[in-house]
């Protein structure tokens, strides 16, 4: 067997020679010398990029010679490029391994340089350094006491396995965890498995499965979601029992069990899920490209054959793949199990919207890497790959040469998986499953019709226009499923550690559903709770919109003067939810009804002053609000809503006249503007105005924002002769840096008026509509709407 040469890393031939790397340890380790021996070093799984990176992972097989029960410790061989120098160890982290618990190797971190390896002893990894604390009881049942404590659990007793792993990108923990009641002190056992991943969050990964979970239910039978420990980086599901789908190849029951798996699988994919979306082809198309590489290197006689079905696929995939709904993204016999004659699937943890063949064509790959270890052949799982294949599509309508494509395409990226796992006679089997790799992609059309894409049928059942499938409402007020969403953002903007969210759905208007997240945690041993404001988007993404808002607050920051915007906590793009922090003070709505003069004026000074500071901050928008587009949908609710009124109908006219003579001489005013102001969103922070709820901000001509609060101002107070007052007031506030600007600024200020009155008179509040019109025409110059009989 010809072994395996890469010049990037001069110690590849050790690292994969088990025998020889157990004998080098045996005469480097510290422990081997005082009585610690190396009975057996295995393989379990190599991660080999060329010329890039190469790790191996270990199984090594330990027992004291002086007698006792032998220990398997997991070992991952880092291999160094030449030339290159170890990285230093991470003393904090060689500490925590260090004080978790009674390990066999004391120091978690050696170089072997002769063999040009660095090793790390599980679970010690620079790339997972929570890992530490995920395998630490002590640390475990803190973190357990505070999350359950909801609950009323109490754990008392943890133990931890390894169940797998993969060097500096996942792990998976078996957990027995003996609990107690607080209030009977009862015992509970349950038996969870605990996952850290190097790129995603726990709470991230609770929420995917959380929403899995719950919409599967009575569908599709998935480990139920347990939580998630922030700290170690843990997300937590229940464990199931029973025969995973691999151990059953051969058996008479195989056939029945993967039709019940297709149905699964089928109603899985059928579901409206709030996930991100990936672009349909890429995560197949990096598989392909990153293993087919591989591939080429492990078999260079292969080479050329191997590259020229690479291009072939990513072509096709490129072309004929599709965002069509949720996906497993690692379906396989080993993530099946049976128990009771039901199938269950497990690991989860890698669903996200992009193309459902994707998993169709792994499991039917996979049936033939399963049937090579069983009998030797290929075939020998061909009768349940079919069954699979047959019931899915029956199930789904979707287009079977689609499906063989993603097959053909499974199959080349698995060509190398024996060599990854070491399994004897791996040069073959590669052989073996690129050559079946060509007749699939024979059966998928490729190349067909001198190389186009085989064009794929309609939209099938179940396919993905899921923005509009998603009830986006019923999942934003599931506070498992948005808290877990929050915790990364809300752990960012608090140092928090998050356990409870409770939500109320406040209200919605034309743009927006309004909701409310009172969020409880624990911050430094300490309870903490805030109250954040939702505000889930219905007609587009809310992205720009959040950004705008962080972009403008970001600037105001440096102003004494400037309002206080609230502060974005989080942006969940698979809601299309904005999630901000409210500030707090007294109300302005509350100030103009108490009758405190001085203190109204003193407010309403602040109040003008604030917003002039705002239109005057230099900053670009990428977002215009016109004022001719705002004036054109004035006049066309004006006309017809006051259309009965000539009196009304006069003024309107006067008023839209008097306003697009002043936008027609000063429309290239711009600033940057809020939408929507009024006496309900400003609160009194000390000598600062702070203001709630926005949502958006544009650049616009700053005299529409100054406008709209000022009839928001007359309209609130209930006084018509104290509301003008208030109006002069501001505007005095206002334009302190500009008193020639008045005439200009209540040309607007009419029209914020008339559409006021618009709104009075369509919600039935015809005295309410007088009055703003009559304080509109005063505007404009006509004394009374009398003038106008």
């Amino acid at each position: 067997m010809r072994r395996l040469q890469d010049p990037a890393f001069p110690g590849l031939p050790v690292a994969l020679d088990p025998d020889g790397l157990g004998a080098l340890l045996s005469e480097t380790l510290p422990e081997c010398r005082e009585g610690l021996g190396i009975e057996r070093a295995s393989i379990l799984n190599v991660q080999y990029h060329p010329q890039q990176r190469c790790s191996v992972l270990y199984a090594l097989k330990l027992r004291r010679r002086e007698g006792g029960r032998s220990r398997v410790q997991w070992l991952t061989a880092e291999l160094l490029p030449a030339g290159d120098s170890p990285p230093p160890p991470d003393r904090r982290l060689a500490a925590r391994y260090r004080e978790s618990g009674e390990r066999p190797l004391r120091s978690p971190v050696f170089h072997l340089p002769a063999a040009h390896l660095v090793c790390y002893a599980f679970p010690y990894d620079p790339a997972l350094p929570s890992l530490v604390d995920a395998c630490d009881p002590r640390l475990l049942r803190e973190k357990l006491g505070r999350a359950w404590r909801a609950r009323g659990a109490r754990p008392r007793d943890i133990d931890v396995a390894p169940l797998g792993y993969t060097p500096g990108a996942r792990a998976a923990l078996a957990l027995e965890v003996l609990s107690e009641s607080r209030e009977s002190g009862l015992p509970e056992l349950r038996r969870l498995v605990g996952k850290l991943d190097a790129q995603r969050r726990a709470a991230t990964v609770f929420a995917r499965g959380w929403a899995v979970w719950r919409e599967a239910r009575r569908r599709v039978h998935l480990a139920p979601p347990v939580g998630y420990l922030p700290g170690p980086n843990l997300s937590l599901q229940e464990r199931l029992d029973g025969a995973r789908l691999s151990d059953l190849a051969g058996s008479g029951e195989l056939i029945g069990h993967v039709r019940q798996l297709a149905r699964g699988v089928a109603a899985l994919h059928d579901m409206a899920l709030p996930m991100p979306s990936r672009r349909a082809s890429l995560q197949c198309v990096r598989a392909v490209h990153r293993w087919s590489g591989v591939l080429a290197e492990l078999r260079p006689r292969e080479r050329h054959k191997v590259l020229a079905l690479r291009d072939r696929l990513i072509g096709e995939l490129e072309s004929r793949a599709r965002i069509t709904g949720p996906l497993h993204g690692d379906l396989h016999p080993s993530n099946v199990l049976v128990c009771n004659g039901r199938v269950s699937l497990i690991d989860l943890d890698n669903m996200v919207l992009g193309d459902r063949l994707l998993d169709v064509g792994r499991f039917l790959s996979a049936l033939r890497t399963s049937s090579l270890r069983v009998d030797g052949t290929l075939d020998g799982l061909a009768e349940a790959r079919e069954a699979f294949l047959e019931q899915y599509l029956r199930q789904t309508g979707e287009d079977e040469r689609r499906a063989r494509l993603f097959e053909a395409a499974a199959l080349l990226t698995s060509a190398a998986t024996g060599f990854r796992l070491q399994r004897a006679g791996w040069e073959e089997t590669a052989d073996r499953l690129t050559d079946e790799c060509e007749r699939i992609l024979g059966l998928a059309g490729a190349g067909s019709s001198g190389g186009a894409a085989v064009a794929s049928p309609g939209r099938v059942r179940g396919s993905a226009d899921d923005a509009g499938r998603v009830d986006r409402v019923a999942w934003a007020v599931d506070g498992q499923y948005v808290g877990a969403l929050l915790e990364p953002s809300v752990r960012r903007a608090y140092d928090v550690e998050l356990d409870e969210c409770r939500v109320q759905l406040r209200g919605e208007t034309h743009r927006h559903h309004r909701l409310r997240y009172v969020l409880t945690g624990w911050r430094g041993g300490e309870r903490w709770k805030a109250t954040l404001e939702g505000f889930l988007w219905r007609d587009r993404s809310g992205r720009r919109e959040s950004e705008r808002l962080a972009a403008l607050r970001e600037s105001l920051d440096a102003e004494g003067g400037a309002p206080l915007l609230p502060r974005s906590v989080a942006f969940l793009p698979e809601l299309r939810l904005q999630v901000l922090e409210n500030h707090t003070g007294r109300p302005l709505l509350e100030i103009l009804g108490a009758g405190d003069t001085r203190r109204l004026e003193e407010a309403i000074d602040l109040v003008g002053r604030a917003l002039a500071s705002l239109h005057a901050t230099p900053i670009e928008l990428d977002k215009e609000r016109g004022s001719a587009v705002e004036l054109d949908g004035l006049r066309a609710a004006a006309g017809s809503g006051l259309a009965e009124d000539a009196r009304a109908r006069a003024i309107a006219e006067a008023v839209l006249e008097n306003a697009e003579r002043v936008v027609a001489d000063d429309g290239g005013r711009r600033g940057p503007v809020l939408r929507g102001l009024s006496p309900r969103k400003l609160r009194m922070v000390g000598r600062r105005v702070a203001v709630l709820d926005v949502t958006d901000a544009t650049m616009g001509h700053p005299f529409l924002d100054a406008a709209g609060l000022v009839a928001e101002l007359v309209t609130a107070h209930p006084d018509a002769g104290d509301a003008d007052r208030v109006a002069e007031r501001f505007r005095a506030a206002y334009l302190t840096d500009e008193p020639d600007q008045h005439e200009r600024i209540q040309a607007f200020e009419a029209a914020a008026l008339l559409g006021g009155s618009w709104r009075a008179r369509a919600a039935g509040n015809r005295h309410l509509s007088d009055r703003l019109l009559d304080a509109a025409a005063v505007r404009v110059g006509v004394t009374s709407l009398e003038a106008c009989r």
